[in-house]
């Protein structure tokens, strides 16, 4: 595959040079139907969700993937999993096209069932979920015969936090994806409009994006206080991703990361490093593109063989894509690719002191550099450094694996 880095000056002055940017290596997978949607609930437990109602599972952390013979969607006619959250490795929310219903599993996707409920109302269209737990998470559609609709449950309670007041077909004015932050919360309407919110998803402001009309606005991203993207595909070719430094308040084509290829934006994510990644297509041709940057100014670019739509990793950057026809790509080696814990005793370098711990410990080594902690369902739950006290005394108890370069070490937090 080809590799690109681009450095934008004002005005998209482009310089570019075919340097190794980073590789990506195909995983084969039992089908070669569009795959939308990849979700990692931790480091071993993976789903992707497909057309054609496939929806596939990996328990090795993506080294191998396999069709789950689900049961319980209520069509009698081709549907596709258009949307995945998993809030552990066995509870998970999804949602698939033309059906009135979205589905929860408690047993790891083998069995569905809908989530219904009177005061779920007139969201006929369900098309984007937001989850912050099992009972707690935000539903975006449109109405049977109203465009975008957002409702929020917190169980046990359906409420309707946001009802577009301008009529527009229901096909194309619905949610299409939703992203929180502790300070601001934005969301998409796919027939080019933004959504706002500083209350927590209480109440939305409608936000202008500048756009043309014939902008469609696929997936939102929020990377810290102040920055956040939309991914957009646009027939008259795109200039960069959108862009807004204002927490969501106003939106600009970013001009860092337009390229000659005007690639249709699809999918964006961000990896526990603070990387971020936007899968895309080449506008003219049948190729695929992700771009990733560390600092949100200076973007690699690499071509990969088809349309990216979704994008996700687990502990620090071990990432995975998916696109068209059963393509799944991950930018770690396969043989690399393993979510055993490195049993610390045998580690002479690294001593973490003292284990178990009622909430602090260090992790003590022969040298100086940061670690990254995550619980034992592959969530980040803070960062460190090696030879400094670390406090987890807010953590509930149990097992948190200490990622220090490429191993990972088990501490227990007993009380």
């Amino acid at each position: 595959m080809k590799k690109l880095f681009f450095t934008f000056s004002t005005f998209l002055t482009i310089c570019l040079g075919f340097v190794n940017a980073q590789n990506w290596y195909e995983i084969s997978v039992p089908t070669n139907v569009k795959l939308n949607d990849i979700e990692f609930p931790s480091p071993s437990i993976g789903y992707i969700g497909g057309n054609d109602s496939t929806l596939l599972k990996t328990t090795d952390g993506g080294v191998t993937w396999n069709i789950i013979p689900y049961t319980g969607i209520n069509a009698s006619f081709t549907y596709h999993i258009v949307d995945l959250e998993f809030v552990s490795e066995t509870v998970g929310y999804m949602i698939c096209d033309w059906t009135s219903d979205f589905y929860k599993t408690i047993d790891g996707g083998l069995t569905w069932a809908p989530v219904t409920d009177i005061e779920l109302g007139n969201i006929c269209y369900k098309s984007s979920i937001y989850t912050f737990n099992e009972n707690h998470l935000f539903l975006g559609g449109a109405g049977c015969f109203q465009p975008a609709i957002i409702k929020e449950y917190d169980a046990p309670n359906w409420t309707e936090n946001y009802l577009s007041s301008t009529f527009q077909s229901p096909t194309d004015a619905f949610v299409s994806d939703m992203d929180f932050s502790a300070n601001y919360a934005i969301a998409s309407i796919a027939n080019n409009r933004m959504l706002r919110s500083i209350d927590d998803g209480q109440s939305w402001d409608t936000i202008p994006t500048g756009l043309n009309s014939s902008a469609w606005l696929n997936e939102v991203l929020i990377v810290n206080d102040t920055l956040a993207y939309v991914a957009y595909s646009d027939t008259n070719l795109t200039f960069g991703l959108l862009r807004s430094n204002d927490m969501g308040q106003s939106w600009f084509q970013d001009g860092t990361n337009a390229t000659f290829y005007y690639p249709n934006f699809l999918s964006l994510h961000q990896s526990d490093t603070g990387k971020i990644y936007t899968g895309a297509e080449y506008v003219f041709g049948e190729f695929g593109l992700i771009l990733s940057s560390m600092d949100a100014s200076n973007w690699w670019i690499d071509e990969v063989d088809q349309p990216i739509h979704a994008i996700d990793s687990y502990l620090q950057n071990v990432t995975f894509a998916v696109g068209d026809s059963g393509y799944v790509i991950t930018n770690t080696p396969l043989a690399q690719l393993s979510t055993e814990e490195v049993d610390i005793i045998s580690s002479t370098d690294i001593q973490i002191y003292p284990n178990p711990t009622s909430g602090s410990f260090t992790v003590k080594s022969t040298r100086e550099g940061p670690l990254m902690i995550y619980n034992m369902a592959g969530r980040f739950i803070r960062e460190g450094e090696l030879n400094q006290e670390i406090n987890l005394g807010n953590q509930p108890v149990g097992i948190y694996l200490v990622y220090v370069d490429n191993h990972v070490y088990k501490v227990a937090v007993n009380r």
